[in-house]
């Protein structure tokens, strides 16, 4: 399940990486480089101080780019969690092929 999910054999603490500006936070392990959740939302900020608090390690990166953009190409990301942008009809690869 950690290699199938999480792309990691190992347990570990959770990173946040910053996807596009304020409106991506992508999920990774410490004992991997492949992110394992997007998190789409309005205001990452917001949702970092009043959900996240201080309990995860933030890791900049000078590529910031969106994510959710290629979603349907990126094969590590098990898990996409959303606000309004994601649930007015939207489908995506992924959905289709674990359904098939």
């Amino acid at each position: 399940m950690l290699e199938s999910i999480f792309n990691t054999k190992r347990h570990s603490k959770i990173e946040l990486l910053e996807g596009e500006k304020e409106k991506e936070i992508v999920l990774k392990l410490e004992t991997t480089d492949k992110p394992v959740a997007l998190i789409k939302i309005g205001d990452t900020k917001k949702f970092q101080i009043e959900k996240l608090d201080n309990h995860y390690q933030r890791v900049t990166s000078p590529e910031k780019k969106t994510i959710f953009q290629g979603i349907n190409e990126n094969k590590d990301i098990s898990l996409l969690l959303g606000g309004h942008s994601s649930y007015d009809g939207w489908d995506s690869d992924k959905s289709r092929r674990k359904r098939g």
